[in-house]
């Protein structure tokens, strides 16, 4: 995988973390008091760009079996989420105090484990029941989507997922309201497509110099924080932007050779983790900050978000060593191992 790929996910993830962390700090004072991070919001919309890109790049050229192509990533995607989809369900029914946006309910528990959108019972929103999961409904409709595409001929695949992302968009005002149609018509679902074409222009060879690479990821990321909460249409607020800090990093790294960083990597590695796991770490920390009557000063809440982006990614890289990597050892490793022909050591 490409680092700056790597860096990416790992500052998409931070950034979401910090989005989350400064909204923990609001509820523990008044509003108006709190820093208001929401350009950190726009990490899910790097995401979404980065796994049309990484998607783009595993598929094209070459003969992918759907099947194949969806286990790999159900194998990728489902077990964690499932494992802590459920731990939240058991919180739920034993200590709901401990979670307090979260109330048990069956219907909700199922349509989360299936990447169904519904309307949370608590929040009145389109959440599923692990509330950073709401993303993962639209990477398994995408990865539908362009499993369905492999079984058409390469040339059509990249242009078949655009023409029905566009179809889903432009239906948007003249459907019936339903939770579903609503939520899978968002114009955002076309940053997967921005990721594709990105791909399909970096797998053709396509080279753009190092300080016009350089130029585009700082006008995204500039973009980014100076539109984020403008009220400005998503996809040109965070989703454009995205597109060109993932284009200019791609790019960039095509020019010029990155350095490996063991930090950024190890982060970028465990940003799934990270990503699902800080829903859990931040209410906990809250509730500490509460029961010790911490500041909630300025200072106070620069302590407080620095304290909840340590534990988010100390809980987050704990999580990916002990459970996400081992579950996908197993779920990978070949049912039969091959016979090890005479004489060779075992």
């Amino acid at each position: 995988m490409l680092l700056s790929i790597q860096y990416l996910r790992a500052v998409a993830a931070m950034m979401v973390v910090v989005f989350h962390a400064a909204e923990a700090f609001g509820r523990l004072v008044e509003p108006d008091e709190a820093f208001r991070f929401t350009a950190g919001l726009a990490g899910v919309d790097i995401f979404f760009v980065i796994s049309g890109f990484v998607m783009g790049l595993t598929t094209q050229g070459r003969d992918v079996p759907p099947i194949a192509f969806l286990r790999k990533r159900i194998v990728r995607i489902v077990p964690l989420y499932w494992l802590l989809t459920l731990f939240v369900a058991n919180v739920a029914i034993v200590r709901p105090d401990l979670l307090s946006s979260t109330v048990f309910d069956a219907r909700h528990l199922l349509a989360s484990l299936v990447f169904w959108p519904v309307v949370h019972p608590a929040l009145n929103e389109i959440l599923p029941l692990l509330i950073p999961g709401w993303t993962l409904n639209y990477e398994m409709a995408f990865y539908v989507l362009v499993a369905v595409s492999l079984v058409l001929p390469r040339a059509l695949r990249t242009g078949f997922v655009l023409l029905v992302l566009a179809l889903a968009i432009a239906s948007r005002e003249h459907i019936p309201y339903r939770p579903a149609t609503d939520f899978y018509t968002m114009p955002l679902i076309f940053e997967f497509g921005a990721g594709l074409l990105l791909a399909r222009a970096h797998a053709g060879g396509s080279v753009v110099r190092p300080g016009v690479a350089l130029f585009a990821m700082l006008v995204g990321a500039f973009a980014l924080l100076a539109l984020a909460g403008t009220g400005l249409w998503r996809f040109l607020a965070a989703g454009l932007p995205a597109v060109l800090v993932v284009s200019g990093a791609i790019f960039l790294e095509r020019g010029r050779s990155f350095p490996r960083w063991r930090l950024p990597v190890l982060l970028g590695d465990a940003s799934y983790s990270i990503y699902l796991t800080h829903a859990l770490a931040l209410p906990l920390l809250s509730q500490g900050w509460r029961s010790f009557g911490l500041s909630s000063s300025f200072q106070g809440e620069v302590a407080f978000l620095l304290v909840a982006v340590t534990l988010s990614a100390l809980v987050g890289i704990a999580v990916h060593l002990a459970v996400e990597k081992p579950l996908l050892v197993l779920l990978t490793r070949p049912s039969h191992p091959r016979p090890v022909p005479a004489g060779l050591p075992a």
